[in-house]
């Protein structure tokens, strides 16, 4: 199951894992940390909206204001509802930010931008307790039924490409004054610890990127796979540096965030050389490595070239193995190299 750190969505090995390897718990999906507010489109991942984005967003976006916006202009509204540490909400501003499929259209809109908590959120529908999010109406503010893929997260487009057939749905029921129609049936409501704080579950049977070509070619050469942890560390020793672990699954979308934004960096490639990197992914990496009580992914981990596991807690305190972004991973990387007793000729 999924449960929500800070700034992603970390992923809790499901019940599927857990019955191979018995201290894995599954959790309940559950809010992790508190918000961190700014101006709006500022994120705490460090992802945040282009500015050609925040141009389109009404301010005060509360209902009243928003619907009167959609009147005056003879509009329709959209709402994104979302928060600053949900990593499918990064993953929904990256896709935006570098497409040129939704921006080109949201002159069409007025733009709500939602960054509220749970109940706090006046525009999110009762039982739809997830980020991100994004609603539609018309300008006589009435609601456009205009659905994700997903009936369960029926609000839930996951990119821009995804939102750009939503919006064009939108604008075809408004141009044939229609509000389109309603589900045959309400989702049921998940558990209330879940009040508004969650990604959509990911499915432990559906991959979600190819670990064999996940990293670009100029990052996959530093790293090793299907090694054992005798074998990492005698590598570590031959080549006298520390080594560093990666942990992800196929179905894991953070993990996906992750090697994405490590792939259109700079910082985290600039020091691979000074490590020996292995990447576990799957059940025997997680069998391999996942510490007691750490059971999410991805993690990183950073060992010394004798096997000692560096203290290189990551800005996300309940998930110090926990790394969202390039900047993070690269900054991780920095503190292991600090605590590193030996490092060869780098």
């Amino acid at each position: 199951m999924l449960a929500s750190s800070e700034a992603a969505r970390l992923h809790r090995v499901p019940k599927a894992r857990r019955e191979r390897h018995p201290r894995m718990q599954p959790r309940p999906l559950f809010l992790l940390a508190a918000l961190v507010f700014a101006k709006p489109g500022l994120a705490t991942d460090g992802i945040n909206w282009g500015k050609d984005v925040t141009a389109h967003f009404v301010e005060p976006h509360t209902r009243e204001h928003v619907f009167a916006a959609a009147s005056e202009k003879s509009k329709p509204v959209m709402v994104i509802a979302m928060t600053s540490w949900c990593g499918a909400c990064a993953g929904l501003r990256a896709s935006v930010n570098g497409g040129a499929k939704v921006r080109p259209l949201l002159d069409k809109f007025v733009v709500a931008y939602a960054m509220e908590e749970g109940r706090e959120n006046v525009w999110t529908e009762l039982g739809q307790d997830y980020v991100p999010q994004v609603y539609f109406y018309n300008s006589q503010a009435q609601q456009l039924h205009v659905y994700a893929e997903s009936e369960k997260y029926k609000y839930y487009f996951a990119d821009e490409v995804h939102l750009e057939t939503a919006m064009l749905k939108a604008m075809d029921l408004v141009a044939k004054g229609s509000v389109g129609e309603a589900l045959a049936a309400p989702t049921p409501a998940p558990s209330p610890a879940t009040d508004g704080s969650t990604s959509p579950a990911p499915d432990p049977n559906v991959a979600v990127f190819d670990p064999a070509h996940a990293f670009d070619e100029s990052i996959a050469g530093h790293f090793l796979t299907d090694l054992s942890p005798e074998q990492i560390r005698a590598k570590a020793i031959e080549a006298n540096r520390p080594f560093m672990v990666m942990l992800t699954t196929s179905w894991c979308h953070a993990c996906k965030d992750l090697i994405q934004s490590v792939n259109g960096g700079k910082e985290t490639k600039d020091l691979l050389h000074a490590f020996v990197c292995l990447h576990a992914h799957g059940d025997q990496g997680l069998k391999d490595w996942q510490p007691e009580n750490e059971e999410y992914v991805p993690q990183v981990l950073f060992f010394d070239t004798d096997g000692t596991l560096l203290d290189t807690k990551s800005s996300h305190p309940k998930y110090k193995n926990f790394y969202n972004s390039d900047k993070e991973l690269a900054a991780g990387m920095a503190l292991a190299l600090d605590a590193s007793k030996s490092v060869g000729e780098l």
